[in-house]
């Protein structure tokens, strides 16, 4: 029996250095459109949670000052502070709000602090956004006087306010007008806080 003999056609060929460029070009387009689009989405899911962490945060703050008849001394909400601030980046942040939160008083997702000034200045909490900080952030006006100077009560009227909140979004998704935003006649904590909310004892 005579053996059939195969053959193969020559009309085979391999990619061209010009086709393969054209392939890794279109594959990186493809892979950075890929990577964009779950980075957004990670960023928007960090934003929700510091949205429902800072609902909690102001829930617990509720139930301490119905308890105790005022919200958080600053000398129990935490070690140091940004301009007076007590904030979630540094240690023991409200950390008078545990017994209300089981679970533990909530930090920031990324949790970075203000960037330190060109030429080694201190630290700068209310710098134009966005300034790639994003923290927690609480302070108790423990002046009487104060709210009234800023327009939160009226003239000669005395009282504690306090304001707690986060520095700052990273979606643009989402629409910042329509976040709590603290804001008195005399001053307007929007102004340096994505979302802000103003508390009054």
């Amino acid at each position: 029996m005579k053996q059939r003999l195969k053959t193969y056609s020559n009309n085979t060929r391999g990619f061209t250095l010009i086709e393969l460029l054209v392939y890794i070009a279109v594959v990186g387009v493809l892979a950075s459109f890929i990577y964009a689009t779950i980075d957004a989405v990670e960023m928007r899911a960090r934003d929700a949670k510091r949205i429902a962490n800072l609902n909690s945060i102001v829930h617990a703050l509720e139930l301490f000052k119905d308890q105790n008849f005022n919200y958080p001394m600053l000398t129990s909400s935490g070690v140091g502070n940004l301009h007076g601030w007590k904030v979630s980046y540094l240690p023991d942040f409200l950390l008078a709000l545990e017994p209300y939160m089981p679970g533990g008083v909530p930090i920031d997702p990324l949790n970075i602090g203000p960037p330190v000034l060109t030429g080694g200045a201190s630290h700068v909490m209310f710098n134009t956004r966005p300034d790639g900080s994003y923290f927690y952030m609480y302070h108790r006006y423990e002046n009487p006087d104060y709210a009234a100077s800023v327009g939160c009560l009226p003239a000669g009227t005395k009282g504690f306010i306090a304001v707690v909140g986060f520095r700052a979004v990273e979606s643009k998704s989402f629409d910042k007008t329509k976040f709590p935003r603290a804001k008195c006649s005399g001053r307007d904590w929007g102004k340096e806080f994505d979302y802000s909310v103003l508390l009054f004892e």
